[in-house]
């Protein structure tokens, strides 16, 4: 009986697995084709980004972080492995690691947004580098969407 209930439970997680993966597929081809008809719809940020002050930013960037569930499954799985109970103290150790990620990633992130900044500045100047990078994302999206049912589920 218990076997009938794992195979059940199985299946169940299987079917909502395929319900999501289709899902998302529509949704992403939904975005592809939305960019690729829409030539109001540009990859670079609008005109009115720069009125957003510093502190509106940051308090965006802290809720995309928090709220993402990625780098907290991330340290779960990767700073475990980097504590020893018999190198001292484990809450030090955690955040010492946990200080360390956080100073990598800001640098990171700033070269990141330096690059981004500097690359949309040039591609604000060149309507055939934005029409390229608009039909590149609606190409990408569409070849995600189109990908995505084929992955293997659970």
């Amino acid at each position: 009986m218990a076997l009938l209930r794992v195979a059940a439970r199985r299946e169940r997680i299987r079917l909502r697995y395929t319900i999501v993966k289709w899902a998302e597929s529509l949704y992403l081809i939904f975005l592809a084709l939305r960019i690729v008809r829409d030539r109001s719809t540009s990859a670079l940020p609008p005109r009115d980004c720069d009125k957003k002050t510093y502190h509106n930013v940051y308090r965006d960037g802290v809720l995309v972080n928090v709220l993402n569930p990625k780098v907290s499954l991330l340290m779960l799985a990767i700073v475990p492995q980097f504590v020893h109970v018999t190198h001292g103290n484990v809450t030090a150790q955690i955040a010492t690691l946990g200080t360390l990620y956080v100073m990598i990633a800001g640098c990171v992130l700033v070269l990141i947004v330096a690059a981004a900044t500097r690359t949309a500045g040039l591609l604000k100047r060149s309507p055939l580098a934005e029409t390229i990078l608009h039909w590149g994302t609606g190409t990408l999206l569409f070849a995600l969407g189109a990908r995505l049912p084929l992955s293997k589920g659970p």
